[in-house]
């Protein structure tokens, strides 16, 4: 299991919400086409490049959980579907019904399958597209609100 805690972290600390310093929205610097340096802020830069060579490698990323905003109304897409559902995993519908069973609030919905042509390449469904994985889009509410409610929700999550 890789995870990378955080893409952007001036953007929580400062109250910016997506950009990093320099005001770029950290969700839209994902390249369809692969990394390219100068192109991309420098942390979006190392984690595709690093993301690149683990897919090539012999361990490749098979789902990929973009975590967004947690308070208010948590709400997980799947943007696309990898090829672990229907070998490793059954359909979607067993997920959605064991998510469902394991998560005790109601700040937390079941996730929904969502492919809508046309949709920007993001951090959220560009790695769908790029490396046909499953990526898991966990948006929010957005609202700012108490820091224990975002921790419960982070744990309901994980």
């Amino acid at each position: 299991v890789t995870a990378v805690p955080l893409l952007c972290p001036d953007g929580p600390a400062h109250g910016w919400r997506r950009v990093n310093a320099d005001g770029v929205d950290m969700n839209r610097c994902f390249r369809g086409e692969g990394p390219l340096e100068g192109a991309q802020p420098v942390e979006a830069f190392l984690l595709q490049t690093e993301l690149e060579a683990l897919h090539h490698g012999p361990t490749p990323v098979d789902t990929l959980w973009c975590m967004h905003t947690w308070p208010g109304i948590t709400e997980p897409i799947m943007d696309g579907l990898g090829p672990e559902f229907g070998r490793q995993l059954g359909d979607f519908s067993a997920l959605a019904s064991a998510f469902a069973a394991h998560t005790s609030s109601e700040r937390i919905k079941p996730p929904r399958n969502r492919v809508e042509p046309g949709m920007p390449v993001t951090w959220n469904g560009g790695p769908r597209r790029r490396y046909g994985i499953t990526t898991v889009l966990v948006e929010g509410g957005g609202e700012p609100d108490k820091l224990d409610e975002h921790l419960a929700a982070g744990a309901e999550l994980m």
